[in-house]
């Protein structure tokens, strides 16, 4: 059982702890500050580090120093290899561990828990100028604005709310839980057309959308035609035509992120113009829990930027 958090052996939120904050370039020296009560005897903690796909890393811990009650341990390391880190405190004399809280604080505890992350990128990366003083506004199509009303809906357990007001309907299922994705309020590509005006009076710079391929739920994550449009959002024409009129409007390139193995949906962003420009890695896990890179796509209006173009 964990022990009761009258004490606090670490924070990752707390440079008192762990310095510096958030994620550091490759190289970057990252230090990691443990605090144990003397109660407890005589502690031997490590350092568990586990780069992401590879074995865990056991550092042992230098003392450093005491205050009443409290033993001091400290460690230092800089990684020197981009990715995903995640790591917890071993006391190894008697087999209780620290693991992190929901608040980032650490609890010692005789079984597993959760890891803290350690982000470790590129020291040449640079986050793009047109988004640290941008405005980007995220558009869940089905919810935003209905351009084309009284659509029919391609299948029957589609549910239109025409009101666009209420409770989502609770359709229960084999579980009894029942699930809350099958109503549908129209939101479609000729709505978010008709409503760049609106998008630019509010000074956005950069429009996120959410999935809008061919789906059987409202939210559309659970993709079924990655060449095809939702029919309720409207035809590949008329999303080429919502690109067109962005363009139009003064939004100059259109981004999105596509997982490394959906070659689907990498060949259809590649039939509506949009070229490879860039990779991350290790962004989402698989149903199997096996990170997976992203690939970031691009369509411009232009080679070059236009003077007072915003992003789509």
């Amino acid at each position: 059982m964990p022990e009761q958090p009258t004490h606090t052996f670490f924070n990752s939120r707390c440079a008192e702890y762990k310095t510096p904050f958030g994620a550091v370039p490759a190289g970057q020296t990252v230090t990691w500050r443990l605090t144990v009560p003397e109660r407890l005897g005589y502690v031997d903690p490590h350092l568990v580090l586990t780069k992401d796909r590879e074995d865990p890393v056991h550092y042992r811990m230098d003392f450093d120093g005491q205050t009443p009650g409290v033993n001091h341990f400290v460690f230092q390391l800089a990684p020197t290899t981009s990715g995903l880190y995640f790591y917890h405190f071993d006391l190894y004399t008697d087999f209780r561990k620290i693991y992190r809280t929901a608040n980032g604080e650490g609890e010692l505890t005789w079984v597993n828990g959760l890891d803290w992350q350690l982000t470790v990128y590129e020291p040449d990366f640079k986050t793009p100028d047109w988004i640290k003083d941008g405005t980007m506004y995220q558009i869940f199509p089905d919810r935003f604005y209905e351009g084309v009303p009284n659509k029919p809906l391609p299948f029957a357990d589609r549910i239109y709310r025409p009101d666009k007001t209420g409770e989502p309907y609770f359709w229960p299922n084999e579980q009894s839980d029942g699930y809350l994705n099958m109503d549908y309020y129209g939101g479609d590509f000729a709505g978010i057309q008709q409503k760049l005006p609106y998008l630019e009076e509010l000074g956005v710079t950069c429009i996120y959308l959410n999935p809008i391929f061919e789906a059987h739920a409202n939210h559309r994550y659970n993709t079924a035609d990655y060449l095809k449009a939702d029919p309720l959002l409207g035809t590949n024409e008329e999303f080429s035509a919502l690109c067109a009129a962005a363009e139009k409007a003064g939004y100059w390139t259109l981004q999105s992120t596509v997982l490394q193995d959906n070659t689907a949906s990498r060949a259809l962003h590649a039939k509506c113009g949009f070229r490879l420009v860039g990779r991350r890695e290790r962004i989402a896990r698989d149903c199997h829990g096996h990170w997976l890179d992203t690939y970031l796509m691009e369509r411009r209006a232009a080679a070059d930027e236009p003077e007072g173009f915003k992003k789509l």
